[in-house]
């Protein structure tokens, strides 16, 4: 009888103490940023690149074709949400490999410094994730 009275005090201290931590901000903020600063790392490195050639269209300025291979965000994010834990669940999708791949072309902008080619990538694929991010959105609330 005692040892059943102290599982259930302590099952009682821990609910106690799992209120008092959820009313803390403190506490549950910064794990909210460790989650989304993990998912951002596990992102950026599922996107993959291939560039192809260079059209140059002045002495300093051209166009690249780039393939970028990025998770299917679409089907990821259905999966997400109908699991447990979706912000969990993507970041063991994303870090284990476990998705869908898919296959984009877009065009980046080429410039010449220090006699250099510089690729500008950045823009070109955050506008490419933009567009798929929303998309995927968009098919996830068409499922609810």
């Amino acid at each position: 009888m005692k040892k059943k009275i102290l599982y259930v005090l302590f099952a009682i201290l821990c609910v106690f103490d799992l209120v008092a931590c959820s009313n803390n901000t403190d506490t549950i903020i910064p794990n909210r940023e460790v989650l989304a600063s993990q998912l951002q790392e596990a992102n950026y490195n599922c996107i993959k690149l291939e560039t192809h050639d260079i059209v140059m269209q002045t002495v300093s300025e051209g166009v690249v074709i780039i393939t970028v291979q990025i998770p299917d965000y679409e089907g990821l994010y259905k999966k997400a949400y109908t699991s447990e834990n979706p912000d969990q669940y993507l970041l063991n999708a994303l870090t284990t490999g476990k998705y869908d791949v898919r296959e984009y072309e877009i065009t980046a902008q080429v410039t010449i410094e220090n006699e250099k080619e510089v690729i500008r990538t950045d823009e070109a694929i955050k506008e490419l994730l933009e567009e798929v991010l929303s998309n995927a959105t968009d098919a996830l609330m068409e499922v609810e």
